[in-house]
């Protein structure tokens, strides 16, 4: 079975939020058990699950949701500690994730978008089924 292009955008955004993961985590070990360290070590266990997620279960666009609310949440705190919450030794690991981030986000924003548009009916059904409700 050939892989379609957005199947490979989806498991490509799988697979960076893995890798964030497992960077998120090996902070800890190359920087200390700082604070902020733990806190983004706990943050790149959402990464793993979410990026586990949205590659095994391609067909729930909530994932593809969690995938842009997420890491641009962690993308902009990262920028922010990155650049007023660092110490003496600069952390490079941040500058990695916020790389990833800029690319998982907006590749799930138009997976998501593109799955609005791939399914023009559905306002239509859901218009019809709130109308059937009243």
């Amino acid at each position: 079975m050939e892989t379609s292009s957005k199947d490979r955008l989806r498991q490509m955004a799988g697979v960076l939020l893995i890798i964030s993961a497992i960077t998120h985590t090996l902070q800890v070990f190359v920087y200390g058990g700082v604070s902020g360290n733990v806190a983004a070590a706990l943050y790149g266990v959402m990464y793993l699950v979410l990026g586990a997620s949205v590659i095994k279960y391609p067909e729930r666009n909530l994932l593809l949701l969690m995938c842009i609310i997420i890491p641009g949440i962690g993308g902009t705190g990262g920028v922010i500690r990155f650049l007023f919450m660092h110490t003496h030794e600069a952390n490079y690991f941040i500058v990695l994730h916020v790389i990833i981030d800029m690319v998982v986000v907006p590749t799930c924003v138009y997976l998501y978008k593109d799955r609005d548009a791939s399914q023009p009916n559905s306002m239509k059904v859901e218009e019809e089924l709130v109308a059937t409700v009243q």
